[in-house]
């Protein structure tokens, strides 16, 4: 919620004082204000933290924020890997 007000800063303190209470909810939505925020190092870090919560919501995320963010190389490297650890990868008919 503050991050989509455009409270980056305030959405980040919530985070990290509830550190102990993280889901994957909260967790795909911080990547998610990072991208927006072009904090591509912090989002990535987020991600790879407690990856044993990443579902295909969590790696199609950070797939987009790097592809928003001019980061091609990174997103199709992240892509791939998904694939190679055996996540579903669905891509619609072009």
């Amino acid at each position: 919620m503050y991050s989509k007000c455009g409270t980056f800063d305030d959405a980040l303190r919530v985070f990290k004082g509830s550190s102990g209470l993280m889901d994957l909810v909260s967790k795909n939505a911080m990547v998610a204000a990072c991208c927006r925020e072009r904090d591509m190092d912090m989002a990535s870090e987020l991600f790879w933290r407690f990856s044993e919560l990443n579902d295909t919501v969590s790696w199609n995320t950070l797939i987009s924020g790097y592809a928003q963010n001019g980061c091609l190389g990174k997103a199709l490297e992240l892509f791939a890997l998904m694939g190679e650890i055996g996540m579903s990868i669905l891509l619609p008919p072009c």
